[in-house]
């Protein structure tokens, strides 16, 4: 396993934005979101659209990785920050989910 650099200001966001406020809780959900998270490559319709608005927005030169609706920004092996939660991104995953789940029922 990698060891993961949490800045102060990501440790602020993920209690603001992921609502974890446990450091233990806080460095084992980081390291879900930087080895499972999407990056831009393992992504397809809005959520590579979320992805490249991000990008464009002033994080081309970051590692961005979409965990549980949720953007971690990674600079190397130190996580920068968690962006706020798209809410038009979010009504469209969940109309996705919704299909998909009626499908599967």
């Amino acid at each position: 396993m990698t060891d993961l650099i949490i800045t102060n200001h990501a440790n602020e966001r993920i209690k603001e934005r992921v609502g974890l406020k446990s450091q233990h809780t806080k460095e084992a959900y980081v390291m879900k979101a930087y080895h499972e998270g999407l990056r831009e490559k393992d992504c397809s319709g809005a959520s590579l659209k979320l992805i490249q608005r991000r990008k464009r927005d002033g994080y081309n030169a970051r590692d961005l990785a979409l965990y549980r609706d949720q953007i971690f920004v990674f600079d190397g092996h130190s996580l920068v920050t968690v962006l706020p939660i798209d809410y038009d991104y979010l009504k469209i995953m969940n109309k996705v989910r919704c299909k998909r789940n009626k499908k599967i029922a």
